[in-house]
């Protein structure tokens, strides 16, 4: 008579045959990636994701006292952030995430150096943190787009799901600003206005066509400054980051890389020259509120230059 301990342990070794034998994985089970990073996977998925695509990403960022660091997994939403924006990063958390399925859920222990890109002030970059990451799937381009403005839609009252009504409202301080200062500008049927203050050459940009350009953003309401690429425009408004490059923002036009505003007003620019952006909220982050600086509804302008445009390949 068979023990009955030998007998589960013959039956489990079976079990495990069998799982290797169709192809199913343990979990969690420790890999490594390519670059030799020693991660382990906690839940497996099978879809792929295209390059193309955006990843549905919820996070964690733990310290060596497994305090929380940074996160988004108590948000309503995941982050959605280009797959593209996680290529060519060997040897950081990146390459775990470039190189992840649809639901795949992977903890990894690493210096912060290669968690980060900039690391964090104040912060030992060989100190080990935890960082979690779960793929909760992917969105096309289309689905990224039309999931973003039925999110602006649930925002705007009732009687204004368009926006037309809030864009009316912004046009018009737009042109009451400029009335204020002496100023013309060239509107847009969008309702983007725009000066040219310095005139550049050749064709201007099209669309596909990646640019570097400098730029400083401020609210027409309150003049604060939110963002510049200027590192002394960002000193002398606080905005100043030790961690961060000050050059010219590079991205691609034409294709809701960026808000609205900018995708249509680079696009009526050449290279060399310099312009300030008048943009309505419709063509900028709508009905959000991004911050207590930065209320819903509010219009941007931005001084820009355009320092360089690198050319998409034309079909023949």
């Amino acid at each position: 008579m068979i023990h009955i301990e030998k007998l589960v342990q013959m039956k489990t070794k079976i079990l495990f045959l069998i799982l290797a034998m169709v192809g199913l994985q343990v979990l969690p089970q420790e890999k490594t990636s390519e670059s030799g990073i020693v991660y382990t996977l906690v839940e497996a998925g099978e879809e792929s994701i295209p390059t193309s695509h955006r990843i549905l990403l919820r996070f964690t960022y733990r310290d060596a006292k497994d305090s929380l660091y940074w996160g988004n997994v108590s948000r309503k939403n995941p982050s959605f952030t280009p797959k593209s924006a996680f290529a060519g990063k060997i040897g950081m958390v990146d390459e775990l995430i470039y190189n992840a399925n649809e639901g795949d859920s992977i903890e990894v222990r690493l210096p912060v150096k290669q968690i980060f890109d900039n690391v964090p002030e104040g912060v030992n970059p060989d100190e080990i943190w935890t960082a979690n990451f779960r793929i909760e799937g992917s969105m096309s381009r289309d689905e990224y787009l039309a999931f973003r403005e039925e999110q602006l839609r649930e925002l705007r009252p009732d009687d204004d799901k368009d926006g037309m009504k809030q864009l009316a409202v912004d046009v018009d301080l737009i042109n009451q600003y400029l009335k204020n200062r002496n100023q013309e500008a060239q509107k847009t049927a969008s309702g983007l206005h725009y000066r040219i203050t310095k005139k550049g050459e050749g064709e201007p940009v099209r669309a596909g066509d990646t640019i570097r350009a400098n730029y400083t953003g401020y609210l027409l309401s309150t003049g604060f400054h939110f963002d510049t690429s200027v590192e002394e425009v960002a000193r002398e408004h606080n905005l100043y980051d030790p961690s961060r490059e000050y050059e010219p923002y590079k991205t691609v036009i034409g294709e809701r890389m960026v808000i609205r505003g900018w995708d249509e007003g680079f696009q009526l620019l050449r290279e060399g020259e310099k312009a300030t952006f008048y943009i309505p909220s419709l063509l900028a982050y709508g009905p959000r509120v991004l911050s207590r600086n930065i209320p819903a509804n509010s219009v941007m302008i931005f001084e820009v230059e355009l320092v360089e445009i690198i050319r998409a390949a034309q079909d023949d």
